[in-house]
């Protein structure tokens, strides 16, 4: 199983840009030996990265500005409902800002789905995935998940 993350948001008011940007973007959980028997995934029903394998980075707000990320996911085992996405934060990361919420694992729809919140500039803030499900529906090699974060910009501060 393969799971691609594709992230890159900017917000623009007046001369001030709002950003969210990911590094390490990529899970690669491929089943070799159901490859080999074309089976399909018949293992463990659960997949989950190490708990920093996703890094997100907030920039371009005040130390009040308040912010909201929300995520979003694609893959037609998604929408059959073969596989199931779930995103929990693991840590705040490091900055002027402050993150609240998301620390509990929150199921990621083809829809935006509130993730998490906070203000201000916050960098590293890591991101744990998880995807379980119904392998045996599954063709054998590598499933793509797509999943997008997006930014909001809530209120506060003034500029």
């Amino acid at each position: 199983m393969f799971i691609g993350l594709s992230v890159f948001l900017s917000l623009h008011a007046g001369s001030f840009a709002y950003s969210i940007r990911v590094d390490n973007k990529h899970l690669n959980l491929t089943n070799r030996s159901a490859q080999a028997a074309g089976t399909g995934f018949d293992c463990v029903s659960a997949y989950e990265s190490a708990e920093n394998d996703s890094k997100l980075t907030v920039s371009g707000f005040l130390d009040d500005e308040k912010w909201e990320v929300s995520a979003r996911a694609s893959a037609p085992a998604l929408r059959r409902g073969d596989v199931v996405l779930y995103l929990r934060r693991t840590s705040g990361g490091s900055g002027s800002g402050n993150v609240t919420g998301g620390t509990g694992w929150t199921r990621i729809e083809s829809s935006n789905t509130r993730f998490f919140s906070g203000s201000g500039n916050l960098k590293d803030i890591s991101v744990q995935m998880r995807a379980e499900g119904n392998e045996t529906n599954l063709t054998p090699g590598v499933l793509n998940i797509t999943v997008d974060y997006l930014l909001s910009v809530s209120g506060g501060g003034a500029r």
